[in-house]
């Protein structure tokens, strides 16, 4: 063989083995195990070769040594290469198996999670979303019915308006409030004070604490003009009874 070709040869077949070492660690089973096989042939190969550093005693030993290792070499390269051939073929055959069972896979996790209620579908979605305006349509048109039936009772019963939210509060919330405002304007009756309009609706529909508050105040106002001497009716004498507290 010519000087360099046996030394050139036994380099070539050891990065084929450390190549397939690599993809025998990097692979997965079965294709770690083919690739192992494939990996071994090599190594079977490169022991059938003299070392790159052998010197043989005699020209001749060394030739036939040389001639015998590529024999063996070639010889097993055709083998490799029908295992290469086959293994390529089943990964081929593999993947092709395992992507085209991606789309039922996927499929599948989508309904499930459809079931599940993890997932809407489109048509759902907009099925929820026409049911949720319908619901909410339906509460502001029961709503505005409600305020507009408690607007007509308050104003036969001479009562100012509240605010909406009054207006619109649950029924027990509603009736308390109105009876509260009824005694409330009786109240200011017996003490004598009128107001009107806003001023008389803010007070008969305001807190506890806030009605309290100001109706002493007005109290005190009343109480302190009735003993204010009126000029027009003489020395001594008192202001009438009518008082009107201006509320600002």
């Amino acid at each position: 063989m010519p000087k360099g070709t046996e030394s050139d040869t036994r380099a070539a077949f050891e990065q084929q083995s450390k190549v397939l070492a690599g993809l025998e660690t990097a692979l997965p089973d079965p294709w770690k195990t083919e690739i192992g096989a494939l990996r071994k042939e090599f190594d079977l190969i490169l022991n059938q070769m003299p070392p790159a550093d052998n010197v043989p005693p005699a020209p001749g030993v060394a030739a036939t040594t040389g001639l015998e290792s590529l024999t063996f070499a070639v010889s097993h390269l055709l083998s490799i290469n029908e295992q290469m051939t086959a293994m390529l073929k089943n990964m081929r055959a593999s993947a092709d198996t395992q992507l085209s069972g991606i789309p039922d896979r996927v499929t599948a996790e989508i309904q499930a999670k459809i079931t599940a209620g993890e997932l809407l579908t489109k048509e759902t979605a907009e099925a929820a979303k026409t049911e949720a305006v319908n619901i909410a349509t339906t509460a502001l048109q029961e709503r505005a019915k409600v305020m507009n039936a408690r607007r007509g009772t308050l104003i036969a019963a001479e009562l100012p308006l509240p605010n909406d939210d009054i207006l619109a509060a649950e029924p027990p919330t509603f009736d308390g409030a109105q009876k509260e405002a009824i005694k409330r304007l009786g109240e200011l009756k017996q003490k004598q004070i009128s107001l009107s309009g806003a001023p008389l609706a803010d007070l008969l529909w305001s807190p506890p604490d806030r009605y309290t508050h100001d109706l002493q105040l007005m109290s005190l106002a009343v109480a302190g003009r009735a003993q204010v001497p009126d000029p027009m009716l003489g020395t001594g004498a008192a202001a009438g009874p009518a008082i009107q507290v201006l509320v600002c």
